[in-house]
């Protein structure tokens, strides 16, 4: 799965592991970022975005360990 830029999941997950593997301050483990980026790509394709058509999913990691979703859906209004 890619997004708009290109670059897919995979691609993004290579990033992440690079940037873990150097002088990193983050105390999140790879195994939860790629759970974050599997459920913000799942999120995206719920995306309504009929003008733009550009398709955004997130996903927030909370202290309990739940993560949240959710996706951009845009409505105009005349």
């Amino acid at each position: 799965m890619s997004d708009l830029t290109g670059q897919s999941s995979s691609s993004i997950r290579q990033q992440l592991q690079y940037a873990a593997s150097v002088d990193c301050k983050c105390t999140v483990d790879v195994k939860t970022i790629e759970k974050l980026i599997d459920e913000s790509f799942a999120a995206k394709l719920n995306a309504y975005c009929p003008y733009s058509r550009f398709p955004v999913g997130a996903a927030i990691l909370c202290q309990d360990g739940s993560i949240f979703t959710g996706t951009q859906y845009i409505v105009y209004e005349v």
